[in-house]
């Protein structure tokens, strides 16, 4: 309401505020409010060079919006597998059997709030002279050996949409420790206007410059402001959604047919992730190929919201051909055999017990 009642054209003061209270909780030296998350990304490839043939390696598991801004600027999207069904993320060999020449970017993601192996792929890219950005939309908030995820690549990109931790009902962030592209994505994110020009119309209008070419990306006040609310109750989120997931895996582990994709309790090895240590976004499970589908409309006809996250990117018609099929056979496999079940953090416990009831049901028939 006080933005409602207060804020004036050409000003940003929430918008700022969140930039400075996002910038303390990851420890970076800069965090820019943008108005998506799409948008982050798309900020990230162009300040960091990324152009025409170009190629950026970005798991064939992942939303579509690191592929679609890939090609955006006139790159190209080369998909690399997953490590496992029960691991949906991508590692340095995954990302090693991509590389080619014309290599010149990776994007990882940490599917489901569950943190890939950053750190080698942190390495990877050094040797190698490629810049790393993390897509962390899943993940604000979950430290991966005392680092929060979203700061080990060059650049993080995180979104607030209507179902992620924090939910602002849209906006994003772009973070990084680089001062060179932050100052670029700050002019790009307001029409490649300078500095000067860009700080509220004061002073003489003839002073109005646009060094570059940019976007409209600027986070609105209102969604700031709902932002730096929801900000303030990130660990509260995070901490139910786990306690969710310790209450699914007691509930579905071990039933014939099924596993989770993600959620371990132990730390025996690569991909192998205590509940603890994610931020838990969503709650997938992996069943056989040929129930998968029977599953989904059962659970629907009695009530259970299911989902499917996500299709292999490189089946969706505007990228086959980019990635050769036996590449990413594991993806293509988990595509097919993956479920959404119902994760955010006002469920209720009976919800839980209702779901899973339901999924035992619906596929004690079709699950082998």
């Amino acid at each position: 309401m006080d933005v409602l009642r207060h804020s004036s054209p050409g000003t940003c003061p929430q918008a700022q505020a969140l930039e400075a209270e996002c910038a303390t909780l990851l420890g970076v030296a800069h965090a820019v409010a943008v108005s998506s998350g799409t948008a982050a990304l798309h900020l990230a490839l162009t300040s960091l060079g990324v152009g025409p043939h170009d190629e950026v390696i970005q798991p064939a598991i992942n939303t579509v919006a690191a592929a679609n801004m890939t090609v955006a600027v006139g790159a190209e999207p080369v998909f690399a597998d997953v490590v496992s069904a029960d691991y949906p993320l991508v590692g340095p060999e995954q990302v090693e059997r991509a590389w080619t020449s014309r290599t010149v970017a990776v994007v990882v993601n940490h599917y489901a709030g569950y943190p890939c192996d950053v750190e080698s792929l942190r390495e990877y890219c050094d040797d190698q002279g490629l810049v790393l950005i993390e897509d962390a939309s899943h993940a604000l908030g979950v430290r991966w050996r005392g680092r929060p995820l979203g700061t080990w690549g060059d650049v993080g990109c995180f979104s607030l949409s209507v179902d992620t931790n924090p939910a602002a009902g849209g906006g994003g962030l772009l973070v990084t420790d680089r001062d060179d592209v932050a100052e670029r994505v700050r002019a790009l994110r307001c029409q490649g206007a300078t500095a000067a020009s860009a700080g509220g119309g004061e002073g003489d209008v003839c002073g109005f410059d646009v060094a570059v070419a940019g976007f409209n990306y600027r986070m609105d006040e209102l969604r700031a402001a709902v932002a730096r609310v929801q900000l303030r109750k990130l660990d509260e989120m995070i901490r139910r959604r786990r306690e969710h997931s310790r209450r699914y895996c007691r509930l579905l582990e071990g039933m014939s047919g099924v596993f989770l994709a993600g959620p371990r309790r132990g730390t025996g090895g690569a991909g192998w992730h205590p509940i603890d240590e994610s931020g838990c976004r969503l709650m997938s499970i992996v069943m056989a190929a040929d129930a998968r589908d029977e599953l989904i409309r059962a659970c629907r006809a009695r009530g259970v919201q299911t989902g499917w996250h996500y299709p292999c990117l490189a089946e969706l018609s505007a990228f086959r051909g980019m990635t050769a099929p036996r590449q990413v056979t594991v993806s293509r496999e988990f595509s097919r055999r993956q479920v959404t079940l119902p994760m955010y953090p006002s469920l209720r416990e009976e919800d839980i017990d209702w779901v899973c009831d339901v999924v035992r049901e619906c596929a004690g028939a079709g699950v082998r």
